[in-house]
């Protein structure tokens, strides 16, 4: 307690005391049967502008008491005792009713002033009227501001208006306030010395009892440094991407060169040994990769992306286009592709076909050796309420698409891991691949709203099942 509020509480103690004097002086001077005691209600209400609780307990039990004294000290002639007594009672009852609604009330108020203490100590409080005037604006909104309450007081938001946000997105924002809904949001703002800062913005607004606001309490959090943080994040990424896409292109073609003068090498020089012809292959074979890789790498953050055109498609379509690319290789190995009836979603062909593609190879190659491939493809619908997995809406229907093989799988225990980038399960010399694949098909089905799960065992195949909601 500051000394001001306990100077404050020590000069109400004592005008309490000397009204409670006053009081009992003039029961002694009146009848018993007029109810002085309801006076000491006055020295009660009083009580109310103390900080100790304590305080009005004993104010209570000293009107009490007074109360009693008067009755029993007043020299005042009786006509009808039991009025006397009766008036003395209901005076105690109303006392001690009063000393109860006056603890509730101030603990009610203590615990207010413990959340006003907290929400100002944390966050930037303004209140304005139903036209916008700010009315009352806390410390940290004139810290964040850099304008001083008398400089803030009178005038609406436009003084701290930073000129980021479109006139759609401020009017978007009163069109919501003014019908008596909360608005959320981020907001740009500039400071009086002409930094900018964002605040993280909950604005709610008062009713009256038409059901109009006739006043707005914004609480905002000063979120300036996440957004410095995002907006590096995001610039970063736009390098890298950029870097990603011209290394592919400006790399494809020395390596294509490459590739072409190892053959023209290779097939010009017949008398070379076989040694010599080897290390040709093997500088052939790595120039490849390296193309392929490249073309992951450029794929890989084209599936990052976000969803832009979707289009309602039939997907056995898709996986039919998939089987007619992989034609060549289904016939080399013999395999045995089954496709049900699959269902329509809404996808981006390009992107889900690329996706496909990546899955059923990724079938083929993993077979086990002098076993034909057997791959099934069934696609069946199903609410999301039947679904327990993560990022699955209850509300939604899905396209499940499972696409089960009788390949060599992998440990259970890596069935996360498989969606990583650059992570091969196998030898590379033994199945080849950039460990991408995956990766770009994890990216495309999230960026669908969708997901992807993987289940297998040893030896015993591998089951990729993929949840897209149909509408």
């Amino acid at each position: 307690m500051t000394p001001n509020i306990k100077t404050s509480s020590n000069l109400i103690v004592k005008i309490g005391l000397l009204l409670s004097v006053v009081i009992f002086i003039l029961d002694l001077q009146t009848p018993l049967g007029i109810a002085d005691g309801m006076l000491y209600v006055g020295v009660m209400l009083l009580s109310m502008w103390t900080k100790d609780r304590r305080s009005i307990i004993m104010t209570a039990i000293t009107a009490i008491g007074l109360i009693i004294a008067g009755y029993l000290l007043s020299p005042s002639a009786v006509v009808e005792s039991y009025l006397a007594i009766t008036n003395r009672l209901f005076s105690i009852v109303v006392v001690i009713i009063c000393a109860f609604m006056i603890i509730q009330y101030k603990m009610v108020e203590h615990k207010f002033s413990d959340y006003k203490y907290a929400l100002d100590e944390s966050s930037i409080i303004a209140i304005t009227d139903q036209k916008g005037v700010i009315k009352k604006v806390n410390n940290n909104f004139c810290e964040i501001s850099k304008y001083s309450e008398e400089e803030l007081i009178g005038q609406d938001h436009r003084i701290i208006n930073s000129g980021y946000h479109a006139k759609e997105f401020i009017r978007e924002l009163w069109v919501t306030i003014a019908n008596g809904k909360i608005w959320r949001g981020e907001v740009k703002n500039k400071a009086k010395d002409g930094s900018f800062y964002w605040v993280d913005t909950t604005i709610v607004p008062f009713l009256n009892e038409q059901g109009k606001p006739y006043q707005y309490i914004a609480i905002r959090s000063d979120i300036t440094l996440r957004k410095k943080i995002e907006e590096d994040l995001i610039q970063r990424n736009q390098e890298l991407k950029k870097f990603i896409w011209i290394s592919s292109h400006d790399l494809q073609e020395p390596l294509r060169k490459l590739q072409f003068y190892i053959n023209r090498l290779s097939s010009e020089h017949l008398n070379l040994t076989n040694k010599e012809k080897d290390y040709f292959r093997k500088i052939q074979q790595n120039a490849i990769q390296m193309s392929e890789l490249l073309n992951d790498l450029r794929s890989f953050m084209l599936s990052k992306s976000t969803i832009d055109k979707l289009k309602k498609i039939d997907l056995n379509l898709i996986i039919a286009e998939v089987l007619s690319d992989l034609k060549n290789i289904i016939e080399e190995k013999d395999a045995i592709i089954e496709v049900t009836e699959l269902c329509d979603a809404n996808i981006i062909p390009l992107k889900f076909r690329q996706s496909m593609h990546h899955l059923i190879s990724n079938a083929l190659k993993f077979s086990k050796p002098d076993i034909p491939p057997h791959i099934i493809i069934k696609g069946r619908t199903v609410k999301g309420t039947e679904l327990n997995l993560k990022n699955i809406s209850p509300g939604i229907n899905y396209c499940n698409i499972t696409i089960t093989d009788n390949g060599i799988g992998f440990d259970p225990h890596h069935k996360e891991r498989i969606f990583e980038i650059f992570q091969h399960l196998n030898s590379k010399e033994e199945y080849s691949g950039t460990g991408i694949g995956l990766a770009i098909v994890k990216n495309v089905i999230e960026n669908h709203n969708g997901v992807i799960t993987a289940t297998s065992e040893l030896n015993k195949g591998a089951k990729f099942d993929i949840y897209i909601p149909i509408n």
